[in-house]
């Protein structure tokens, strides 16, 4: 996948991703805001970076381990990223296929 085409299926996607995360953040709180909806601060992971961290983990490269080693951030985003996207590529009938090699840790990966 070239970086135009993923830059292309992380904007078409970002969309659905934050209505998703709209909709994780209603359940966590237990019903709507209680102030208008405003900047907070930057998010620990983009959309493009959601949509990369899940091609990456679909494609069967990495573990999400290897993935939080490398990114130097805990496994719940990353977890949580991976989910997401995965339903939402489903959902836009687009399939992740699988690659030959898998790197077990992230030295591994880095070396390549």
């Amino acid at each position: 996948m070239s970086r135009q085409e993923l830059n292309e299926l992380a904007v078409s996607l970002a969309s659905d991703q934050a209505a998703l995360a709209e909709q994780r953040n209603f359940e966590i709180r237990g019903g709507p805001r209680r102030q208008a909806k405003a900047d907070h601060g930057r998010p620990l992971l983009t959309a493009a970076d959601k949509v990369l961290i899940a091609i990456v983990y679909l494609r069967q490269i990495c573990s999400q381990r290897v993935l939080s080693e490398m990114l130097e951030i805990s496994q719940p985003p990353i977890g949580q990223a991976v989910t997401e996207t995965g339903k939402l590529l489903a959902a836009h009938k687009l399939k992740i296929d699988p690659t030959v090699p898998r790197f077990t840790s992230a030295g591994a990966l880095r070396d390549l």
